[in-house]
């Protein structure tokens, strides 16, 4: 018999994609956001608790690239990629390192102190394993600065946090960021 751990940790990692199909969407259909940036090493940290990731050295026309896409397939799920590509154009995959899927239960967007924005949910499925073992199940957050709505939007400071793995932080990211409704209707 599965101890209720097992049970949940097995069901969270098969519920993927296939189990949100029929869920509503509360976000997904208001907020649309892409970006996509170089990511530093030494803007990563991760539980001392776990071995470190192995990293090998890149190239200089190589880097560890993040992108963020929310809403994935309409639903109220955000992807996280992370992959390696050119350190000036983003989106040429070479090859993907990392990815996984968010379901977003809250969004938070603010402009008191400067435009910000943070997603929270739990990691649903790491269909492209993490190299910080497994994440399945764990409480994310995800967010960070923005400069303006539209279709050339700067995002500074942008990450994110899975509980009790690992946090990354990306400087600077470049994308899009639509909003449909009032911001504190969120």
């Amino acid at each position: 018999m599965k101890s209720r751990r097992t049970f949940l940790l097995g069901g969270a990692a098969a519920l993927p994609l296939a189990a949100l199909q029929g869920a509503p969407a509360r976000f997904a259909s208001r907020l649309k956001m892409m970006n996509d940036g170089v990511l530093p090493l030494n803007f990563l940290s991760w539980n001392p608790a776990l071995p470190p990731p192995e990293f090998p050295p890149l190239p200089p026309t190589v880097a560890i690239r993040v992108r963020t896409t929310f809403p994935y397939q309409n639903r109220d799920v955000l992807e996280t990629l992370v992959y390696l590509g050119p350190p000036d154009t983003p989106g040429v995959i070479l090859a993907p390192l990392s990815q996984f899927h968010l379901q977003v239960d809250d969004v938070k967007i603010t402009a008191s102190g400067g435009n910000s924005i943070a997603f929270s949910g739990v990691i649903i499925d790491n269909p492209i394993r993490s190299p910080f073992g497994m994440i399945v199940g764990k409480p994310c957050v995800i967010g960070g600065a923005f400069d303006h709505t539209g279709s050339s939007t700067e995002f500074e400071f942008f990450g994110g946090l899975i509980v009790g793995s690992h946090a990354t932080m990306l400087p600077v990211a470049h994308g899009s960021l639509e909003i449909a409704t009032p911001w504190n209707s969120f």
